[in-house]
């Protein structure tokens, strides 16, 4: 049944006519005029199939939630024991630049330990790798980790199921990236071939670029696919749940633009 038969149909008519195929029997379904019965038939597997799609887009989504929740869980749980919050930072780093300022060839024991002491400086280190840049990349390599050694063998199978389209050229570069990821599935190779061309610009962010393109030996910069699929995983979460990107044949994924009244066109300006 073509998809756009059913577009002007809401979704709580469509439901009812699936609920009233589930509640028949086979000899109540059978002896309803052809054209009643075929158009049950067909609407019931067209809202089914709705209904399989947006079951395995969930299931994608929720396998990139999942990874981030993990990951985080893993990394506080590490740091927690040895996390200690420090009261009055702004003030610790004032006396110690001025005693550094004042003696700047002494001993580190000799100057700052009197202004600041070994534990407080200790509790600072602590405090950084707990909030700062470096917690964020103790995240992502738990979640590098559990990816490529679990994650990654079921991803491909569902992106083979599923479609991805898009109404704004902006984010054509995460589809690009996840054709990529189809591409390559079941290859043995850490980098894309520099063949490739690897979208980059709306798929990994600034400041993760180092994480995703590495220099050779000959300083030719060459893309990881572990990280760079990550991070397209991620992107594509983001813009499904806020609709920039849809799945044709889903019911809550789909065009956005189906959404809208048939004659929002027309009256579009009003």
């Amino acid at each position: 049944m073509p998809y756009a038969l059913l577009t002007p149909l809401s979704t709580r008519y469509l439901q009812r006519l699936k609920l009233r195929v589930v509640a028949e029997t086979l000899h109540e379904l059978r002896r309803h005029p052809d054209p009643i019965r075929y158009g049950l038939v067909a609407v019931f597997c067209t809202v089914r199939a709705q209904e399989i799609t947006d079951d395995l887009t969930d299931l994608r989504l929720h396998l990139v939630h999942k990874m981030g929740v993990n990951a985080e869980k893993r990394v506080e749980q590490e740091l927690l024991t040895d996390f200690k919050r420090v009261t009055g930072t702004t003030g610790i780093l004032f006396h110690l630049a001025e005693a550094s300022l004042e003696h700047p060839k002494g001993q580190v024991d000799e100057v700052i330990y009197p202004v600041v002491g070994e534990q407080t400086l200790r509790d600072l280190v602590q405090e950084y790798r707990a909030s700062g840049r470096s917690y964020r990349e103790k995240v992502h390599t738990v979640m590098r980790g559990s990816y490529s050694h679990h994650y990654r063998r079921m991803v491909p199978n569902l992106l083979s199921v599923l479609a991805f389209q898009a109404n704004n050229d902006y984010h054509q570069p995460v589809i690009e990236a996840l054709e990529l990821v189809k591409q390559y599935a079941g290859r043995r190779r850490r980098f894309y071939g520099h063949a490739e061309e690897v979208p980059l610009d709306g798929v990994v962010p600034k400041e993760w670029r180092g994480t995703v393109v590495e220099a050779e030996p000959h300083g030719q910069p060459r893309i990881h696919r572990i990280n760079c699929e990550m991070h397209a995983l991620t992107a594509l979460r983001e813009r499904v749940r806020c609709k920039e990107i849809w799945i044709p044949g889903a019911q809550r994924s789909r065009n956005p633009e189906d959404d809208l009244p048939t004659d929002f066109p027309d009256h579009r300006l009003a």
